[in-house]
């Protein structure tokens, strides 16, 4: 089952938002509910490759040295390239934003099991940095509102960051892929 930290349902608008003239929902920061009634904002994404056995809430309290991909800021936008959404998207590519299951003790870090993690990489494996980067549109990325609204930027600078954002997140599902190991996903 994928399920889904951050699914369309589950957002709520946090530090304002606004409404376009077309009556879409602008939302500035990501909110998910937590069952104890708390929320967690969403603005850091890190990828963590671990082995398919191992305990992910030990590993996290552990701090313990893994294979590890910080996409800081550009998980969203990396998602946006990947399914040309803001909140959808097909399995396996939408991934980064619903992939994978929630951890009892941690929803905003989800596991994406080690057959996952194969089904992503054979996703990502064939997509180039001409086709991921067809789907850069700003205009459409700021009325959906992707985080983290830098649209506006040169966007020389913005393919530069956001190609090594993806190599970075390809590698690290390539590798986890090669030796069967689970990836945990944390946004917060």
């Amino acid at each position: 089952m994928l399920g889904g930290a951050f699914s369309q349902d589950a957002l709520e608008v946090a530090g304002g938002a606004t409404k376009s003239s077309a009556g879409k929902m602008r939302i500035r920061r990501y909110v998910q509910p937590m069952p104890d009634g708390s929320t967690t904002v969403g603005t850091y994404c890190e990828l963590r490759a671990m082995d398919a056995d191992a305990d992910p809430a030990q590993l996290l309290a552990s701090g313990k040295a893994t294979s590890t991909v910080s996409l800081e800021k550009a998980w969203h936008g990396l998602h946006f390239l990947l399914t040309g959404t803001a909140m959808e998207g097909d399995w396996p590519l939408h991934f980064l934003l619903l992939g994978g299951q929630p951890l009892e003790d941690e929803e905003s870090t989800r596991r994406l099991s080690p057959e996952s993690v194969r089904e992503v990489h054979r996703a990502l494996a064939p997509i180039s940095e001409e086709q991921l980067w067809q789907r850069f549109d700003p205009e459409q990325m700021s009325s959906e509102g992707v985080y983290p609204e830098i649209w506006d930027e040169p966007e020389a600078d913005l393919k530069e960051e956001y190609l090594m954002y993806f190599h970075e997140m390809k590698g690290l599902i390539g590798e986890a892929a090669a030796v069967g190991k689970a990836v945990l996903i944390s946004i917060g």
